[in-house]
């Protein structure tokens, strides 16, 4: 796999990569074509990475590098040999994360596919990494997700920290308040009911409006079911469910229209 750092002056520039590989002799494998690949690059620093399968002959390779649109820097290149044909895999679940009450976690959960004892750093908004995990492969839980931060994981192949070989970004954000009216199946029988959930377990209060009138007190809870079951046919109900966040405007309506005979 070759890996190395690119970054461009300019969006949409790009660098022309060519691989050429020679014998035990230093002498170029004439029977083999060079291998040529062009890497997008942009303003910021970034990871490219190429595998490649060396011919049976090969005992040496020899990389060239160009700028092909706009002007671009490349560093930190390295040459080595893949343990398996399987890239590297870092994920997390759930992500992104629904910040619900208590429950704030996601499990990191990666494979290396290299022979090597791989590690993993985590970034919180852009701050100095620290050590997260450590093994060929794995599974981690990281509790306290915020909403509104930005995780980044960094997985290193060993103590090589100048690249990292995957990277993986988790997202913390707030459970939208829900409300919905549930209604029967066709051929089952019974009235509606209406649901509802905050967003953060703090209290909150649904009020009924019949035919466009006044608000009226239906339920105060953070969350529950309620059965409609003096619903008529030929009024308009709308439900507004009002939180503190949210105060005398509503966070979330839904509506039951008449039905016209």
């Amino acid at each position: 796999m070759l890996r190395m750092g690119i970054r461009a002056v300019e969006q949409q520039s790009s660098s022309r990569l060519q691989l050429n590989w020679f014998d035990i002799s230093g002498l170029p494998l004439a029977s083999t074509p060079a291998i040529i690949h062009v890497v997008a690059a942009n303003p910021k620093w970034q990871t490219a990475q190429l595998e490649v399968v060396a011919p049976e002959d090969a005992a040496a390779c020899r990389v060239y590098t160009a700028a092909q649109r706009g002007q671009v820097w490349l560093d930190e290149y390295s040459l080595r040999k893949l343990a398996g044909t399987c890239p590297p895999e870092l994920m997390a679940v759930p992500n992104p994360v629904l910040i619900d009450g208590d429950h704030h976690r996601t499990v990191v959960v990666w494979d290396s596919h290299r022979a090597s004892q791989s590690q993993i750093y985590l970034s919180i908004d852009d701050r100095q990494e620290e050590f997260f995990a450590e093994g060929e492969s794995g599974a981690q839980p990281l509790e306290n997700i915020s909403p509104g931060s930005r995780y980044q994981f960094r997985l290193y192949e060993s103590h090589d920290h100048r690249l990292p070989i995957q990277l993986l970004e988790v997202h913390g954000k707030k459970r939208a308040p829900q409300l919905e009216v549930n209604w029967p199946t066709p051929t089952g029988s019974g009235s509606p009911t209406l649901t509802w959930r905050t967003s953060n377990g703090l209290p909150a209060r649904i009020y009924i409006s019949k035919d466009g009138g006044a608000e009226m007190l239906f339920a105060e809870a953070p969350v529950g079911t309620e059965t409609l079951q003096s619903i008529e046919p030929e009024s308009n109900y709308e439900f507004r469910l009002y939180t503190e966040k949210s105060k005398t405007r509503p966070a979330e309506i839904v509506t039951i229209p008449a039905v016209r005979k």
